[in-house]
């Protein structure tokens, strides 16, 4: 366990942390930067586990870079409060694969104050759920090759910055990409400059009305492909 925590806390500094293993687990009890004001990395792989209770930062401030990715099997994280990929001038990197899982609580920020946010999520049997906003103002979002999302509430192209959302591709085992997206709202071009792309078979439900017109749409422009 661990209260408050910094990977890569100092300008100049690099810090780097894997959670390896099924029995192995990181319990963040507040919130968690990672690339503070340095640069850092967390992995969490091979059935490995991360909950934090607070918020997550990764790419903090001015020139830093940071990087949180969960793989495979059995990987998962549990982020109780809000995820933000990308702030103030930094560089922020998000990625689910290769059959991990991540579950957000609160809402989502990529590419914000000037920063550029890079989220993945992709693989078979790879989901992340949003349980609030996601918020895309420069940056991309792509999920690919079978993998799953849910998010609540999204909104593409906030801010004044250009957002892409990429939903494509079909795993090896004929499952779609799917993206069920805007329960409450979906939003491309909120406030700034917003790009939806679906390719190759990927799949987006704009809300929770699945047989409704629009959804059907979506699925043979695609699909068909």
């Amino acid at each position: 366990m661990s209260g408050l925590m910094r990977i890569g806390s100092n300008a100049g500094s690099s810090g780097a942390v894997t959670v390896e293993g099924s029995s192995s687990l990181l319990h963040v009890l507040t919130d968690l930067f990672v690339a503070n004001a340095g640069t850092g990395t967390l992995t969490i792989s091979s059935g490995g586990g991360a909950i934090i209770d607070g918020h997550v930062s990764i790419g903090e401030l001015n020139g830093t870079t940071g990087l949180m990715l969960v793989t495979g099997t059995g990987s998962q994280t549990t982020i109780g409060g809000n995820l933000y990929v990308g702030k103030d001038l930094a560089n922020g990197f998000f990625t689910v694969s290769n059959g991990g899982y991540a579950l957000v609580y609160g809402d989502i920020e990529v590419g914000t104050g000037g920063g550029v946010g890079t989220v993945l999520v992709t693989g078979t049997d790879t989901s992340w759920d949003v349980g609030g906003t996601y918020k895309g103002e420069t940056g991309t979002f792509t999920l690919a090759d079978g993998a799953m999302a849910f998010v609540t509430d999204i909104q593409i192209g906030t801010g004044t910055g250009t957002h892409t959302v990429v939903v494509t591709g079909v795993n090896a085992s004929g499952s779609n990409s799917i993206l069920m997206a805007g329960i409450t709202r979906c939003s491309i071009g909120e406030t700034g400059h917003g790009v939806l792309t679906i390719s190759e078979g990927g799949i987006v439900f704009p809300d929770d009305r699945i047989g409704h017109s629009i959804v059907n749409s979506f699925y043979i422009s695609t699909y068909n492909r």
